[in-house]
C-alpha cells in the first residue's frame, strides 16, 4: 500500500483512482469478498485538503470540485456492494465521522441508512447516529424515525 499511497497524493490521482474505483464497484457490485480492500483503498485516500478554503480559483481548484464530486458517488457505489457484516457494521460506526463529513450531498446516503435502520438489532444501532446527523444536520424528512427508534428501545429491554 505504500507505492500506491505516494501515487495516491496529489488531487489528479485522487480524482482518477477515486474515478476507477467507482466503475470497479459497479462492476463488481455482487464480489462481498473485494469489499474489504475496496474500503481499505477508499480509506487510504484523505480528501480534506480539497475542503481547505481556496483565495483564487485555479485548475487544481476545479479539480478538487470533482474529486468532491466523485467521493459522493464513489463511496455511493460501494455502499451498494455485497460486504461481509463486519465490514458494513464497521462502515456504519464510521459514517458519521470518515465519509459524512467529506460528503458535498450526505442525502446520497439516506437509502442506505434507512435500509440499515430497517434491519434490526446491532445494525439499526449503527446506522441510527448518521441517520441522526442527516435528520437535524441535513434536514432529513423521515418521519417514521421517532416510531421506529421507539420500537428499537421496547425490543433492548
Amino acid at each position: 500500500m505504500g507505492l500506491l499511497q505516494e501515487q495516491v497524493d496529489g488531487v489528479d490521482w485522487k480524482y482518477a483512482w477515486l474515478k476507477a474505483c467507482e466503475g470497479f464497484c459497479k462492476e463488481h457490485r455482487n464480489t462481498p469478498r473485494v469489499a474489504p480492500h475496496v474500503c481499505t483503498f477508499l480509506r487510504s485516500i484523505s480528501i480534506a485538503e480539497c475542503f481547505e478554503p481556496i483565495e483564487t480559483p485555479t485548475e487544481a481548484s476545479k479539480t478538487m470540485f470533482h474529486v468532491k464530486k466523485v467521493f459522493n458517488s464513489v463511496w455511493v457505489e460501494f455502499l451498494k456492494m455485497e460486504k461481509p457484516v463486519e465490514l458494513y457494521h464497521e462502515i456504519l460506526s464510521s459514517l458519521n465521522t470518515d465519509i459524512i463529513p467529506y460528503m458535498g450531498n450526505p442525502k446520497l446516503l439516506i437509502d442506505f441508512l434507512v435500509d440499515s435502520y430497517d434491519i434490526g438489532g446491532v445494525t439499526s444501532l449503527l446506522a441510527l447516529n448518521s441517520l441522526f446527523i442527516l435528520i437535524t444536520k441535513f434536514n432529513l424528512d423521515y418521519p417514521s424515525f421517532y416510531a421506529k427508534l421507539y420500537r428499537l428501545r421496547l425490543c433492548v429491554d
